[in-house]
């Protein structure tokens, strides 16, 4: 773009911007003229460093958003560099990629381990408020037998849970208790045991949590296919407790897993020998949990009364 000078002859000539701020010789009356500086265009603000910095705080833990916002900023941090002379924005851009990266690793452990953060227990235990009953007394009693809740964190359920893999695992049980801290269960059942072995009885409550599949069958993919694809028996053959009278006890772990889920179940048998009368109680957690509320468990199990 040519520049327009005026000399004090009054003559009126153009040069290249290229001299822009250089003097140079009047063409009629040869005298120096300086002509002006060039005129620089005022810097903006990158819009896409903008938005990478708007994109990492309004998407925060949405992956999405976070993502974008470091695409967004590396692309603005380019622009600027190569366009020193137009655009700014250089610190909303670093901002945008910085936040980025940091909300997208927070929210990848999040999902991943979610336990971590307690964000799994705070959800699971507003799912479950409404169909859990702490109110009544600490004895819960019900025809044939009572059971202590271990803690006042241990509350009735009242339906059942939507959790697939925790319907998967009902056994039509007569009671069951739920701690909302750590999604931990206590259930019970009442059975008989005619014409059946203790050891029968197991491995027919193994296979009725996950239904032995032939080599050559094709998996369950149906409606009604259960969630659990494993439920293995860690301690092996039921081991013999003793209380005295006419009940013998027995009792052993079942490892219950389902996709990402594993569980385990401690299954405690209370045995009439006279009227072949079974109470089955079950405790189980998260394998991340069992081993913590082993105490509650054992609570519950030592206070469990069945009916003489």
């Amino acid at each position: 773009m040519a520049l327009l000078l005026t000399c004090d002859c009054g003559a009126r000539f153009e040069v290249e911007d290229t001299l822009a701020g250089q003097t140079v010789a009047c063409p009629e009356c040869q005298e120096p003229i300086k002509a002006p500086a060039a005129q620089r265009p005022p810097l903006r603000t990158s819009a896409l460093a903008l938005a990478s910095c708007v994109c990492a705080l309004v998407g925060a833990f949405t992956v999405v958003g976070t993502i974008a916002a470091v695409v967004l900023g590396v692309v603005a941090v380019v622009s600027i560099l190569r366009h020193r002379d137009r655009l700014a924005g250089l610190a909303f851009a670093s901002f945008g990629i910085v936040a980025g990266v940091l909300f997208t690793g927070l929210t990848v452990l999040a999902f991943s381990k979610v336990e971590a953060f307690g964000m799994g227990n705070w959800a699971r235990a507003q799912a479950l408020a409404p169909i859990v009953d702490d109110t009544g007394p600490m004895e819960v009693t019900r025809s044939g037998y009572a059971i202590t809740r271990p803690s006042e964190t241990w509350g009735v359920l009242t339906a059942m849970p939507r959790d697939p893999l925790v319907k998967a695992m009902d056994n039509k049980s007569d009671l069951a208790l739920v701690d909302m801290r750590t999604y931990a269960f206590i259930d019970v059942k009442v059975d008989s045991l005619t014409n059946r072995t203790l050891i029968e009885y197991q491995s027919q409550m193994i296979a009725e949590l996950c239904p032995p599949r032939k080599p050559w069958e094709p998996p369950d993919d149906g409606p009604n296919a259960s969630v659990i694809t494993r439920a293995v028996p860690i301690s092996g053959l039921p081991v013999l407790l003793t209380r005295g009278g006419d009940y013998s006890e027995r009792e052993f772990v079942v490892e219950v897993g389902g996709g990402r889920q594993t569980w385990h179940m401690l299954v405690h048998l209370y045995l009439n020998t006279r009227t072949k009368m079974l109470y089955v109680v079950r405790c189980y957690a998260p394998k991340a949990y069992y081993e913590r509320m082993q105490t509650d468990f054992r609570s519950a199990l030592d206070s469990f009364t069945p009916k003489r």
